[in-house]
């Protein structure tokens, strides 16, 4: 996934066992 903001940016998300976002990390890419 790409941020929006900051097309260099990669967004992961995190999921618990539930199925629900726990969290997620950013990455910038430079």
């Amino acid at each position: 996934m790409l941020s929006k903001e900051n097309p260099n940016s990669l967004i992961f998300f995190g999921f618990n066992p539930n199925g629900k976002a726990n969290g997620y990390f950013v990455f910038k890419a430079k």
